[in-house]
């Protein structure tokens, strides 16, 4: 018997007017999920932004930690993975890059 594929989740809702911090954890949230490599990659692209553009936002203590433990977690979870997904890996390092490059710069 094969099994139905998850359905899709529905489309997040407009997160950039939320706080940083909300916005992060929703994506995390949608990473979860069974969405297309094409919507881990918007995902990752819109934290990778919000990283970079927006660093002061994201000082609270304990939140870059956060971060960094759930990207090395889908990252881990992306090698392992059948078929490999390389353009989300990609964009999982990009991503983590991008926070080193930021607590780098402070």
């Amino acid at each position: 018997s094969v099994s139905a594929p998850a359905p899709a989740p529905p489309p997040l809702p407009d997160i950039k007017s939320l706080p940083p911090a909300q916005q992060t954890s929703m994506i995390f949230d949608r990473l979860e999920l069974n969405v297309s490599s094409e919507e881990r990659v918007g995902y990752l692209r819109h934290l990778s932004n919000m990283l970079s553009q927006q660093p002061n936002d994201f000082t609270s203590p304990g939140h870059m930690d956060y971060i960094v433990e759930r990207l090395m977690s889908h990252l881990q979870a992306s090698f392992a993975q059948q078929p490999f997904d390389a353009r989300v890996s990609k964009y999982l390092v990009v991503t983590l890059m991008t926070v080193m490059e930021g607590a780098l710069a402070r």
